[in-house]
């Protein structure tokens, strides 16, 4: 019993590493969009449009698109970065 105990700790503990190195991209991911979309512009229609022909081809409800969108018209957003980051954070899903 306590091996067991011992694999699914080391297992969870592997998988904290994982979604903190995810995390760690997701985040540097979206502040370099944020200046390039800053520098460049976006056309957020044509982004819209291609989020939800994803999630049309790819899942069975196109409910989750939403929530790409969201978090894609956060990142294109002017609003200071910290105040972007708590509004994706606390709205519910």
């Amino acid at each position: 019993m306590s091996q067991v105990i011992i694999s699914i700790t080391e297992t969870l503990e592997m998988l904290v590493h994982k979604i903190e190195s995810m995390a760690y991209h997701i985040i540097a991911s979206e502040e370099v969009l944020a200046e390039v979309v800053a520098d460049n512009g976006l056309n957020l229609g044509n982004v819209n449009e291609r989020i939800r022909a994803k999630f049309a081809a790819e899942t069975d409800s196109g409910s989750c698109a939403n929530k790409a969108i969201d978090v894609a018209a956060t990142i294109a957003s002017p609003l200071p970065r910290q105040q972007q980051i708590k509004e994706t954070l606390t709205t519910p899903f």
